[in-house]
């Protein structure tokens, strides 16, 4: 069996495959603030570390052809590697795979971790390389362009300078005139290879790096780099992936074996562990949920607040919010106010690198919140008790919540044997499942599967027993009811779906649904009476939820009220002030569109009645089973309006 080894060029800390034939090397050592540990560095024996911002991968490359001995050398980076399975995979426009997470799941599915296969592979061929390019379908600064040529040249100023990339030209035709024709006829056709990822035969790549490394010497000593950017500093590296390529070429043409596989390039690759938190010992976890779209992340300050004067100063509290990249100033502020109690800790985790893991294992869709259009999975409430695989008891929380009590009491709240979650019913919910013609009593029973709709909960406030909501749940549940539910699941719905018959009632003080809006307070009324006089008996809740889309009426009750009060002592006062007239300008502007006008002049019946007949006549055109339902299905998820009506649809 011959001996591989794959440089694989970092500069962080990463996830890599568990796999003897990869050699993470870090790159830029001799410069690096800090060196990196479990790998080699790049600015030992023979090397060109210090070249590293201008060379970029190429000095692990450099590093490899002086330094490591093997019957096959290659390189890859630490988010793009050459993939060996056979399998159907989608393709970006660059032609790669793009994944979410390096871990296990995608080394399994890519083949990173198989041994037998790599080599299987790589010793049947001279050269494995990725998969080409058509660069004519990109975009530069000056539109698409036909060849590569002009690709490159289109980026002068941009990422290159195109003085160097003809200079280039100029330099292989003197030095490697058997190179020249190549060149110049590879870069005038319109498929490109690129990144620098392969692994060939020692001797081919000897070959290679002579060639490489020569002409990018001759090119270095006659290019100032005084006045290039951080990009256009990259210059050797962007030209040695043209080098490269045309070496490539060269082998192809003159009969050498060289295979073609697929470039897979990783979204996230930061250490698995690095997603799993501790436990802080002896304290109160509290999971505040704040990863909504369509709001001023700033509005979490306040809730915040509003815990923090609330704490009893003789416990220990450990804080853990979830959000979908949060400006680092904001978490800086937030950090800084736990820090003055003393007895308040505060991580934050960004799921929008967990979002990259479950887009990978169930997909996504498309949704449009105002101006903008995200993919969207299953809600990381859901998935709680995965998410925090080390924490047995947490209590959860949704962002839109004012505290009035500390929660030491919700805190001490012993669950009986047969329940994993404490929580208080949805009033709001409840009003629905009730009414007539509204369509969530259906949806509990079809969709969710629950048996009794009308013990619907709101997770907004809740006391979950993580360690039992993973013994009595298996994470597929979840996951296979968001796919099949198009990925429009609420995180309370995916809860009462999974858990139903297993939560504790804990009453509406400890969450309060407060009348904040006129969708609210027409709606409360229609809840069963029981339910309704229960929720009104309630007079100083311990904690109230409210809807943010009263944000845009601070008079409408008292709790909106008090929250605009203590938003006045946040450090973000101004910027909410800011965002809501904007939320209020925009949603004036869609109020004035010709369907908003048309809906609006009819009732709800007669809104459900055209909803019933569009839905007749979508589903005559696109019969259920055929392609074209099939196509649109796929389609339509990417917006509201699409969804309602798929929903209409038989």
């Amino acid at each position: 069996m011959a001996e591989i080894k794959i440089a694989v060029a970092c500069h962080k800390p990463s996830e890599l495959p568990h796999n003897d034939i990869y050699c993470p090397v870090q790159v830029g050592s001799a410069i690096a603030k800090k060196r990196l540990d479990g790998m080699r560095h790049d600015d030992e024996g023979d090397n060109i570390s210090r070249k590293n911002q201008s060379y970029c991968e190429l000095t692990a490359q450099y590093w490899a052809w002086k330094n490591l001995d093997a019957d096959y050398l290659g390189l890859c980076h630490y988010r793009r590697f050459l993939t060996f399975p056979e399998g159907e995979f989608k393709y970006n426009e660059r032609n790669q795979i793009e994944a979410g997470f390096l871990d296990d799941y995608n080394k399994k599915r890519f083949g990173l971790e198989d041994q037998a296969l790599m080599h299987s592979v790589i010793e049947s061929y001279d050269c494995v390389v990725g998969e080409l390019e058509d660069v004519s379908k990109l975009f530069t600064p000056y539109g698409k362009q036909k060849t590569a040529y002009l690709h490159w040249a289109k980026h002068d100023r941009d990422l290159i300078n195109v003085n160097d990339l003809n200079r280039l030209f100029d330099l292989v035709d003197e030095m490697y005139p058997q190179y020249s024709h190549d060149l110049h006829e590879y870069m005038n056709g319109k498929k490109f290879l690129g990144f620098n990822c392969f692994v060939m035969k020692r001797e081919l790549f000897d070959e290679m790096c002579e060639f490489e490394f020569s002409v990018l010497d001759r090119l270095e000593r006659e290019t100032d780099l005084s006045h290039y950017d951080q990009i256009r500093t990259r210059i050797f590296g962007f030209m040695a992936e043209i080098l490269y390529s045309v070496f490539i070429y060269h082998l192809e043409k003159n009969g050498k074996r060289v295979k073609h596989v697929p470039l897979v390039y990783f979204n996230e690759t930061d250490p698995v562990s690095t997603f799993v938190l501790e436990p802080v010992p002896d304290s109160i976890p509290v999971v505040i949920n704040s990863v909504d779209y369509g709001y001023d992340q700033t509005f979490i300050d306040v809730t915040l607040r509003s815990f923090l004067a609330t704490c009893n100063r003789q416990t220990k509290y450990d804080v853990i919010l979830l959000h979908r990249q949060a400006s680092p100033i904001l978490l800086k502020q937030l950090k800084a106010e736990c820090g003055e109690c003393g007895n308040v800790s505060i991580r934050f985790i960004d799921v929008s690198r967990i979002d990259a893991g479950l887009f990978d294992r169930v997909g996504y869709a498309k949704r449009k919140y105002l101006d903008d259009t995200r993919k969207v999975s299953i809600d990381p409430e859901a998935i709680l008790p995965w998410l925090l695989p080390k924490f047995d008891k947490v209590i959860s929380v949704e962002w839109h919540v004012l505290f009035n009590y500390a929660v030491d009491e919700l805190w001490d709240i012993s669950l009986p044997a047969d329940c994993v979650i404490a929580a208080a019913p949805s009033v709001i919910d409840l009003s629905r499942v009730n009414k007539s013609g509204d369509y969530l009593y259906r949806r509990c029973r079809d969709v969710l599967g629950m048996s009794d709709p009308y013990s619907f909960f709101d997770s907004s406030v809740a006391v979950m027993d993580l360690k039992g909501m993973r013994t009595s749940a298996h994470l597929d549940r979840i996951e296979d009811l968001g796919i099949n539910d198009r990925f429009v699941t609420r995180s309370c719905e995916y809860l009462n779906s999974v858990y139903e018959g297993k939560v504790f009632n804990l009453g509406f003080e400890w969450c309060y649904q407060s009348k904040s809006d006129g969708f609210r307070a027409n709606r409360i009324k229609f809840a069963p009476l029981s339910v309704f006089n229960e929720y009104n008996a309630v007079g100083d809740p311990k904690i109230v939820q409210y809807d943010p889309i009263a944000f845009d009426d601070p008079q409408v009750d008292e709790w909106i009220s008090r929250f605009w009060r203590n938003a006045r002592g946040s450090f973000f006062y101004e910027s909410m002030l800011s965002n809501v007239m904007k939320r209020q300008i925009f949603d004036e502007l869609q109020s004035k569109s010709f369907i908003s006008k048309l809906l609006n002049s009819l009732g709800m019946s007669q809104r459900a009645s055209a909803a019933d007949v569009v839905g007749s006549a979508l589903s005559f055109a696109f019969p259920a089973g055929t392609k074209r339902r099939e196509k649109i299905e796929s389609e339509w998820t990417e917006s509201a309006l699409g969804n309602k009506c798929l929903r209409h649809m038989k």
